[in-house]
């Protein structure tokens, strides 16, 4: 394998990046049950930022790995948006 093979990994790999911006009741939990939707549609988790929550509720990103989905990525919202915590959800640009 030579550099050109590493750096069109490199390229399929950040391609296959997505990102959700969620906003989160502060409840206990809420963080956890959203990543393990997003791990159990066998996505793999890339980062993940929270904010301080404010008035009840905290704002988190998470960019995930897409390529061992078994879901749209659009499946996943829909799924995530059913959650009793996920006040607001969306895919990031």
């Amino acid at each position: 394998r030579g550099f050109g093979d590493v750096y069109k990994r490199q390229a399929q790999d950040s391609a296959e990046v997505t990102t959700v911006h969620a906003t989160l009741r502060d409840e206990t939990g809420a963080l956890h049950s959203l990543l393990e939707a997003i791990s159990g549609a066998g996505a793999s988790i890339v980062t993940i930022n929270q904010s301080t929550p404010e008035s009840g509720t905290a704002r988190v990103s998470v960019s995930f790995r897409t390529g061992g989905m078994h879901l749209s990525a659009e499946a996943l919202l829909a799924e995530l948006r059913r959650q009793p915590t996920v006040v607001d959800i969306r895919r990031g640009v």
